[in-house]
């Protein structure tokens, strides 16, 4: 992408207005002279002296009109704030015209019960975003589709700027188009590390190989008063990730296939993904984990304030490093933190499960559909997908972009853990959400239920009915 001084733009326009400001007084001139010769050669009216009737004094040119002032307003969970206040003086810069009124929601559920409502009511924002697959489907209705769009922006292969399981994931089944394109893309389950913290609890090795070693660095950590690691566990989207996470270490796509009816939820392997999530919450997890939301809860009161060394999250979380990122003004901002992915406790490796963050979508309703898509193109292939792309918050949803702004982030250990853990991206399980909304929350009920109690098996029995409807809502 190629980017020229503004002093160049400056003095280049400089130079050819006072160029044209030449040529047109020497054309003015001209005109003038010839208008009084014509006058002079046309007949007078009648009555009249026959002398020539003085020329009027040419009209001023017309004053060239401002840009159009409009509004294109933009729901969303990411962008957040932070991002905003970044991505916004870019648009500004490029399209003064155009102010974007932004509305950031910390909280999945809140965000979706009042954009449902909103779309429902035909006062839905002119852009939105959307995430899971069930979403996509849900206001597939209400979005524009986006090939065609994005075939002009970026030619008949347009698919290969974007990660595949992103992109399929903008899909709606029911169109059969993209309602939108994915922003950014996503890993779990991760840890984020306090490194100062655990070198205060006497550790030197900070990233484990296997469980064990990982229970043991837990113990030092709570044997000098801290909590080891911190989740909160009553976000039903955290708890349903780490049952994603592990039920693949025993049978890769074991999810996948009991939503679409070809295993049972009840099956050996759930179950034991089952178990592990239990064993994470009895023996690693903070006390009363499950009566904690992840955010602003687990984060801001625990992780950030000192009181944890480690957060269980997902890539998403990385950009907090950056320059004017959360980790700054927090207890922890002067600390080094790191990655690592959470412990493998099933018999095949640990990998990430994927998806992407957010996929911006825009309103078939919008106010002004022309600067709607002016700034859902910015966002997503133009200029402000570089930029939000160097937030980090998660990786890349493009093949043609990478992160370049690694520089910015003053402590070379952070910078490392950054590239390690982004380089576990391409070689994962799959999605890291069901199909279905329904169903996440089905299994976010029996993890919790789980670990306060209630039997795996039966748990897991109680996620079917739901299930083989989702299944069978999608097949209609």
């Amino acid at each position: 992408m190629t980017y020229i001084n503004d002093n160049v733009i400056i003095l280049s326009f400089i130079k050819e207005r006072i160029a044209m400001k030449k040529l047109g007084s020497f054309l003015l001139t001209a005109a003038l002279v010839i208008a009084m010769f014509a006058c002079s050669k046309a007949s007078a009216p009648a009555g009249s002296s026959g002398a020539a009737t003085p020329a009027a004094a040419p009209a001023a040119a017309p004053a060239t009109a401002a840009p159009k002032q409009t509004t294109v307003s933009l729901w969303a969970i990411v962008p957040t704030q932070s991002h905003m206040n970044v991505l916004m003086p870019a648009w500004q810069k490029a399209h003064p015209e155009i102010k974007i009124d932004y509305l950031t929601f910390g909280d999945s559920p809140q965000y979706y019960q009042k954009l449902q409502v909103a779309m429902q009511g035909d006062s839905g924002p002119d852009l939105f975003t959307v995430q899971t697959r069930s979403s996509v489907e849900q206001y597939s209705d209400f979005a524009v589709p986006v090939d065609s769009i994005a075939q002009q922006t970026m030619g008949d292969n347009w698919q290969k700027n974007f990660i595949d399981i992103a992109l399929a994931s903008a899909k709606s089944n029911k169109l059969g188009k993209y309602i939108g394109l994915p922003l950014n893309v996503e890993g779990e389950m991760m840890v984020i590390f306090n490194k100062n913290m655990m070198q205060e609890a006497g550790l030197t090795k900070f990233e484990p190989d296997d469980y064990a070693e990982f229970k043991s660095m837990c113990d030092k950590i709570k044997a000098k008063g801290t909590i080891p690691l911190v989740i909160g566990g009553g976000s039903d989207y955290i708890c349903s990730d780490l049952f994603m996470y592990y039920a693949p270490q025993w049978q890769p796509g074991i999810i996948q296939d009991a939503e679409n009816g070809k295993v049972k939820w009840t099956d050996p392997n759930m179950v034991n993904a089952m178990n592990a999530c239990v064993k994470l919450f009895k023996e690693i997890f903070q006390p009363g984990a499950t009566g904690l939301q992840q955010y602003p809860d687990a984060r801001d009161q625990y992780f950030y304030a000192r009181k944890a060394a480690m957060f269980a999250t997902g890539s998403w979380h990385v950009g907090f490093v950056a320059p004017g990122g959360e980790k700054y003004g927090t207890a922890m901002e002067k600390d080094d933190t790191g990655y690592f992915m959470m412990p493998q406790l099933g018999p095949k490796p640990a990998k990430f499960i994927v998806d992407p963050g957010q996929i911006l979508t825009m309103n078939k309703a919008a106010q002004d559909a022309q600067a709607t898509q002016t700034f859902w193109t910015w966002l997503t292939m133009g200029d402000g997908s570089v930029i939000f792309t160097n937030l980090m918050q998660g990786g890349p949803s493009r093949t043609d972009i990478k992160v370049d702004q690694l520089d910015a982030i003053p402590s070379q250990f952070e910078r490392d853990q950054i590239t390690a853990i982004f380089s576990h991206m391409a070689d994962n399980y799959g999605p890291e959400r069901p199909q279905s909304d329904v169903v996440l929350s089905a299994i976010a009920a029996a993890v919790q239920n789980c670990v306060n109690g209630a039997k795996p098996a039966a748990e897991l029995a109680k996620i079917q009915p739901i299930s083989d409807k989702a299944l069978k809502d999608r097949q209609q």
